[in-house]
């Protein structure tokens, strides 16, 4: 689908830009016919012109007026043009471009009048080009970039008097945006893959025969229950990013009291804490301001950063919770004396479905910390990390507090 809508966004382009060139060309004829009949006037000799009297200096200067501000608004929608347009004559020598030409390429701009080498070097452009010239038909094709790490398709139409305009697109985005879709149905397709294969397993089980053994039985119930409610966590986690990346969340903004949160999410996670031998403190300076935030998304966003601190945290630790005020923000953060994070893992940890450790037991899918990036950013607030390796981590969650005219 993104394909057919990237081909038709192409096609409406193309249109534009033969519009524009045959606009731009046909403005070029008149300028160097005015051009001429100026030079006539001077030397008073008879104008150049379509069949009749040579025009009034003042209707040849208004011409001359008009020419120029069609001239200015047609370079006007060509530099607000993403993609790269420019135009070759018979010789290949550049007859013009727009600034995004030379972006793309990375390139410092070829005068009017040169050949355009950096673009012209690449020979599949070349190729394009005198094929398009020489068939009177238009070409597409794509170039890779190494040097800029991207790729580009290019449009090579020809048009009268063997000039060829050719139109460059990055597709950069579009690749990236496929490969991330392709990353996402692997990811979701292996966690929901290890589920269902336990689930199969104990259904298996059951159908040979345990059923028959009432103890057996509800042991295999209990694993069957356990992986149902894995994978509707995974999906509730995947909708809920969903919601947040897409906009589509409603958030029900007013202030909270950062003490309320605080303690509920203490004593949510206490129980678990103590089950894994570890210490759980807290630490609130008197007199906080209250945040602007809709509660629940910020009591999840709480939870997940807790709960990752008590997972990666062995026995005999410690997880700390605090809340400080600062510059117009309250700053919640959550420290740990776990296993840390290595260096090559801290730019990609609030990314969906990455995992830095892989720990016994662990059901999660990877989505914790993304989606608390995209709860802290639909608040206009930020998250970030600190970490050594072997050493605990440091994670702080900034949100806006409510001044004191709210």
């Amino acid at each position: 689908m993104a394909l057919w809508v990237l081909l038709g966004a192409l096609l409406v382009l193309l249109a534009l830009v033969v519009v524009l060139a045959h606009s731009l060309h046909r403005l070029r004829s008149e300028y160097q016919r005015l051009r001429e009949g100026v030079r006539a006037l001077a030397s008073q000799a008879s104008l150049s012109a379509p069949p009749g009297e040579a025009p009034p200096v003042d209707a040849l200067a208004g011409r001359w007026k008009t020419l120029a501000q069609e001239r200015d608004i047609l370079h006007s929608a060509l530099s607000a043009l993403r993609e790269g347009v420019l135009l070759l004559d018979r010789e290949d020598c550049l007859a013009l471009a727009n600034p995004a030409v030379w972006d793309l390429l990375g390139a410092t701009a070829v005068e009017v009048g040169r050949r355009p080498t950096p673009l012209l070097r690449d020979h599949q452009v070349r190729d394009l080009v005198e094929r398009a010239r020489a068939t009177s038909s238009p070409q597409q094709g794509e170039i890779d970039l190494p040097h800029l790490g991207t790729r580009v398709a290019v449009s090579a139409l020809p048009l009268q008097g063997g000039m060829v305009l050719v139109v460059l697109q990055d597709l950069t985005p579009f690749h990236r945006l496929q490969t991330t879709r392709r990353e996402f149905v692997a990811n979701v397709s292996h966690h929901l893959r290890t589920p269902l294969s336990a689930m199969r397993a104990v259904l298996e089980t059951l159908e040979e025969g345990a059923l028959e053994e009432p103890e057996t039985a509800r042991a295999f119930l209990a694993s069957l229950k356990a992986e149902v409610e894995r994978m509707e966590r995974i999906v509730q986690e995947l909708l809920a990013l969903s919601r947040l990346e897409s906009g589509q969340v409603a958030l029900h903004v007013a202030p909270v009291a950062v003490e309320a949160v605080v303690a509920e999410t203490v004593q949510r996670f206490a129980p678990l804490a103590q089950q894994a031998g570890l210490t759980l403190t807290t630490r609130l300076p008197p007199h906080l301001p209250q945040v602007l935030a809709d509660r629940e998304k910020l009591l999840q966003a709480l939870a997940n950063l807790l709960d990752n601190a008590i997972k990666f945290t062995p026995a005999g630790g410690r997880v700390h919770l605090e809340a400080r005020a600062e510059n117009g923000e309250v700053a919640f953060i959550v420290e740990d004396t776990g296993m840390g994070i290595a260096p090559e893992h801290l730019p990609h940890i609030f990314e969906r479905f990455y995992k830095a450790h892989r720990t016994p037991g662990d059901v999660g899918a990877g989505l914790g910390l993304a989606i608390v990036k995209h709860i802290a950013q639909v608040h206009g607030g930020r998250v970030g990390v600190e970490s050594q390796e072997g050493r605990g981590s440091r994670f702080v969650l900034v949100l806006p507090a409510v001044g004191e005219g709210s």
